[in-house]
């Protein structure tokens, strides 16, 4: 599990690789109970051919700490809007305009 918190305020994100699945998690820490806000499915360990080499994972964060994004390897799988209120996943990233 890798969490990164963001570097302003409450929020948070983390990435979970179970040995099945991997997932990819918007928390709000500020929240008592469940914190989860939202949860991005990132890939089913079966359907990774080099599942047994390690990758190098990274979450990183915008300037005003409102979005994150998930980096595989140094390709981007998932992002966060925190106040947008969407997680983005591979297929769903937008693209800049």
């Amino acid at each position: 599990m890798i969490k990164s918190l963001a570097p302003v305020g409450m929020l948070a994100a983390v990435f979970e690789d179970d040995g099945r699945t991997g997932y990819f998690y918007a928390l709000d820490e500020s929240l008592e109970g469940n914190p989860i806000l939202d949860a991005v499915h990132i890939y089913n360990v079966e359907d990774i051919s080099d599942a047994h080499i390690p990758s190098d994972v990274k979450i990183g964060w915008s300037e005003d700490s409102q979005k994150c994004v998930l980096l595989i390897n140094g390709y981007p799988h998932a992002a966060f809007d925190f106040v947008g209120k969407n997680g983005y996943w591979q297929k769903r990233i937008p693209t800049p305009d």
